[in-house]
């Protein structure tokens, strides 16, 4: 057993493709821009145990986070973190 190891759930690779899809719709990006999803423990209060940040390689990057775990994320809540950014997104 190591103490030392925290286990996280893994991001199913169609769940990935289908997020960084929406991201590349709603921002309108060139399909040469790079863009990063990763989940991270979320230590701000109120924040649930697991969220999703994704990183659009700008220059500078940008970074939007979504408070859920890659696999509850639909379009709307993605929608919403751009819109919480300041960034269009339009269905």
């Amino acid at each position: 057993m190591n103490l030392f190891q925290k286990q996280r759930p893994s991001i199913q690779p169609e769940q990935l493709q289908q997020i960084k899809a929406w991201v590349q719709d709603c921002l309108g990006l060139d399909p040469d821009i790079a863009i990063s999803i990763s989940q991270l423990q979320c230590h701000e209060p109120d924040c649930p145990p697991l969220e999703t940040v994704i990183s659009v390689m700008f220059q500078p990057p940008k970074i939007f986070k979504v408070h859920l775990p890659a696999s509850d994320i639909n379009l709307a809540d993605l929608q919403a973190a751009l819109q919480q950014s300041n960034s269009c997104c339009q269905e």
